[in-house]
């Protein structure tokens, strides 16, 4: 007979079997002639589908190891699809950044550098204002011939542009110190009673208002159908630029207010805020893609985005920060720990930088920066506190390229036209120099400081003044 289990023939009932010595019963039952076939069957083991090897077994142990470290990288930048879904706003209104002076910083990246001059100012007034007519800190929008500009009087104001008349004001319920925003046929401004408000900006009618957590003082971002801004209570809020529905909330925690406005790129959120931070979240969702440490940054001014660098003030230098950067879940944790340890002389090796870390520039150690620098893809430009208007290399700001020294400090960041930049100093001078060569074009004295950036729009420089005052120049 055949054994049952290994098929060898003219084996004998009762005995061993002499090819695999298992011992063939007399009276085999029938599920016992089906073992080797469901042997035969099985997925896993030398008779199985899949031959299992160690090196198998190892390499399948690491795809899991690495697809669940890709996942904790990832998970926090990764769409959350309900939000996506659910969402979502009604309308795709954005800020046209093709025309200039619509936005604060002249684009979404807040790099204070326009392209699309089509006449450089010349440094002929055109009209002013009263002195002591504006109040506070807000700095004007322009748009088709039309001024926006908020005042500490607790009201929105819209000027002729051409010749500086009102044409329509409306009453808030607090401080207007930050800029307003415009986008399609709307106009965007926050102020200190925590409400966001749109208005139609023809007629000035108000179109929706918004109560927010805390006071708004910084200028909305408005891109692909949301409208972004911060308040003094530690969040930043997404909503429907159409309906002023609320979308989604960042909490930034502690005490980290947020009033500076925040900048976009290419899908990212950047923001600071008054706990020493710089925040980078999906702008569809809110989850966070990067925080960066930094105890003495600048929360009072936006972060500036370009040359994939991200620039902001910390202390009296320019800090620059990789813009992709993503945090590496614990790492800020485990870098605070070893920082500690070596600080405490333990037996362990220097600490690396921050993840993100690119570099550090300071002008002079008896000088000082007040505000973030205008940038262009070849030229890095801040005034200091000597009056001097530094023009270096943006990636390499070690490499100069000129200097112009003025009489007196610089506090704003400056504005590139072209290839023309502008500034104001505090003994109220408008420069305009060649910002390739530092060459000065013309100047301008205004007879008041000139503490706040410079804004450009229907082909005029708008300059606020210490004393109240605005002037357009030509």
């Amino acid at each position: 007979m055949n054994c049952p289990y290994c098929k060898a023939t003219g084996q004998i009932a009762g005995y061993k079997c002499r090819n695999c010595s298992r011992v063939i019963s007399k009276t085999i039952p029938e599920w016992a002639h089906q073992r080797g076939k469901r042997t035969e069957m099985r997925l896993f083991g030398r008779t199985g589908l899949i031959f299992m090897t160690q090196n198998k077994w190892l390499t399948i142990t690491i795809v899991i190891l690495l697809s669940f470290a890709y996942f904790l990288h990832n998970y926090k930048v990764i769409p959350n699809p309900i939000t996506l879904i659910f969402n979502a706003p009604t309308t795709n209104l954005s800020s046209d950044t093709d025309q200039p002076g619509v936005v604060i910083g002249s684009n979404f990246e807040r790099t204070s550098a326009v392209t699309n001059v089509t006449a450089q100012p010349r440094g002929q007034v055109i009209w002013a204002l009263e002195p002591g007519f504006l109040d506070g800190l807000s700095r004007p929008t322009t748009v088709d011939n039309i001024l926006y500009i908020g005042h500490r009087d607790f009201r929105m104001l819209a000027l002729d542009a051409t010749s500086g008349d009102i044409l329509w004001e409306h009453k808030t319920g607090g401080f207007v110190n930050g800029s307003p925003s415009v986008a399609g046929g709307s106009v965007f401004v926050g102020s200190t009673d925590a409400f966001m408000r749109a208005f139609d900006r023809k007629s000035g009618d108000l179109l929706w208002k918004f109560k927010a957590n805390g006071p708004i003082t910084s200028s909305p971002t408005i891109v692909n159908g949301f409208i972004f801004f911060g308040t003094h209570s530690n969040l930043m809020y997404a909503l429907d630029a159409a309906t002023g529905e609320e979308l989604w909330t960042y909490d930034v925690g502690g005490t980290g207010g947020i009033y500076a406005s925040p900048a976009f790129h290419d899908g990212v959120l950047y923001f600071t805020s008054q706990d020493g931070a710089i925040h980078s979240v999906n702008y569809r969702t809110g989850q966070t893609k990067m925080k960066y440490r930094s105890r003495s940054l600048s929360a009072s001014h936006f972060p500036v985005i370009a040359n994939e660098l991200l620039y902001n003030l910390s202390g009296n230098r320019i800090l620059a920060i990789d813009a992709e950067m993503r945090e590496i879940p614990a790492r800020w944790q485990f870098l605070r720990t070893w920082h500690i340890l070596y600080a405490h002389r333990w037996p362990v090796p220097p600490p690396p930088s921050q993840q993100g870390f690119k570099w550090w520039y300071s002008g002079d150690e008896n000088s000082f920066f007040s505000a973030p620098p205008a940038v262009t893809s070849d030229g890095l430009y801040i005034g200091d506190s000597m009056g001097r208007l530094l023009a270096r290399d943006p990636v390499n700001p070690s490499k100069e390229i000129w200097t112009f020294q003025t009489t007196s400090r610089i506090t704003a960041t400056p504005l590139v036209l072209g290839d023309v930049v502008y500034f104001g100093t505090t003994n109220g001078i408008v420069h305009a120099l060649d910002r390739h060569s530092g060459n000065e074009i013309w100047s301008l004295d205004l007879e008041s400081p000139i503490t706040l950036p410079i804004t450009y729009g229907s082909e005029k420089l708008l300059v606020r003044t210490d004393d109240g005052n605005l002037i357009a120049i030509h």
